[in-house]
């Protein structure tokens, strides 16, 4: 049977009711969720879930957390934050065994009251697994890449240089190649307005083009493009993934275009991760109607990339 780790993520939301629906839309698959077993009784009992046959729970070494169903706290956060650690042990000493780990949604600002400095998924896995990685939004329409993630967007132009560059368009392309078995079509974005407009606006995007041109040697990559319009329907079917400069400048396009089936995935890992790319619902707990497409999605992707 196909094996899937799962983290729990916010234990205050949604995210049993979305990986209910996964279960039971992928009954041949083994989810083994790492969580605490009292918090995930009195949540199911509460929220009036039935947890499918083939959610298998990996009790988590600290027990008995007091979690309330769409009241997000720092217990809660600090269930979301345990979960978190073990899974990534568990995949880091037995990788071979799981088609990869589905990580449920997070608070940061929960999490962070017990892992200090913690600023999302993709930072913390990449720091635990040693490894240099890329945040790749995936979907069958536009996938996109920040080449800064969860950052001030003041602080983004000084962020991006070529190394940092570099290694996030290798991971997405050996991505790409390894489990997409495709050599992909990558577009940079400017980061001013109009390119800056020949300096006019800074030289911000006069280095960038100085990057972008090294880059070219080694990725079929084009631009840098005005922001603006790069998200043609041309565009969208000639590009394969758009990198863009800070979080916002690409997850906008991403969300209005893939919101229900986007995969958040973490290219560069010795190991798949993949997550909805959406927060975790903490007002929707007890919703019979919410969307689980973005989970599902994630799951469908773990499978399709099967080595």
């Amino acid at each position: 049977m196909k094996r899937i780790l799962v983290s729990v993520g916010e234990a205050a939301g949604a995210g049993l009711r979305l990986l209910s629906s996964a279960a039971l839309k992928n009954p041949a698959v083994r989810f083994e969720l790492v969580s605490d077993r009292k918090a995930t009784d009195d949540y199911c009992r509460k929220t009036k879930i039935q947890l499918p046959k083939n959610i298998f729970l990996i009790q988590t070494k600290k027990r008995d957390f007091k979690v309330i169903p769409g009241k997000p706290d720092s217990e809660s956060g600090r269930l979301a934050f345990e979960s978190l650690k073990e899974s990534v042990g568990i995949m880091l000493s037995e990788r071979g065994s799981y088609l990869g780990l589905l990580t449920l949604p997070v608070i940061k600002s929960s999490v962070s009251h017990c892992c200090s400095g913690f600023t999302g998924h993709t930072e913390y896995l990449e720091k635990r697994d040693k490894s240099k990685a890329a945040m790749l939004l995936y979907s069958k329409r536009i996938s996109v890449v920040p080449l800064t993630t969860h950052v001030a967007v003041s602080r983004a132009p000084r962020l991006i240089n070529l190394k940092s560059a570099r290694e996030k368009m290798r991971a997405v392309f050996d991505f790409y190649a390894e489990r997409l078995n495709k050599r992909p079509k990558f577009a940079i974005l400017c980061i001013n307005p109009h390119c800056s407009d020949d300096g006019l606006l800074g030289d911000d995007d006069i280095k960038l083009e100085a990057m972008a041109a090294s880059l070219k040697r080694e990725f079929n990559l084009s631009g840098p493009i005005c922001a603006d319009s790069a998200f043609t329907e041309q565009n969208l079917k000639k590009y394969d993934v758009f990198f863009g400069a800070y979080h916002d400048q690409v997850l906008i396009p991403f969300k209005m275009l893939s919101f229900e089936s986007g995969v958040n995935v973490t290219c560069g890992l010795s190991y798949l991760r993949v997550s909805p790319d959406h927060g975790p619902a903490s007002d929707k707990v007890f919703s019979e109607d919410l969307d689980a497409g973005s989970t599902i999605e994630a799951v469908k992707l773990l499978l399709r990339t099967e080595k």
